[in-house]
């Protein structure tokens, strides 16, 4: 289970997702079969990173249930900017 660090940016949380999810994704020479695994294995790295997420930008992008990383990461730097304005 990855969890964002008190000083982790939200950029560097999210890379840190992905080198975890690329070491654990099966390898395999069908590419169809590799097709399923890297689907499955992005939707597992979505679900890791917005749960692991901390504070209001974490509560935010769960809400807004994003349907990839980039999207998630957006949403989260959009709160977290707006908190700072404000």
């Amino acid at each position: 289970m990855a969890r964002q660090g008190k000083t982790e940016s939200l950029q560097e949380f999210a890379d840190r997702c992905r080198t975890l999810f690329q070491k654990n994704t099966c390898q395999v020479d069908n590419p169809v079969a590799q097709g399923v695994h890297s689907e499955n294995a992005e939707r597992m790295l979505l679900a890791r990173y917005v749960a692991g997420l901390i504070g209001v930008p974490g509560k935010q992008v769960r809400y807004a249930s994003p349907v990839s990383v980039q999207e998630a990461i957006r949403i989260a730097v959009s709160v977290q900017e707006a908190e700072i304005e404000v």
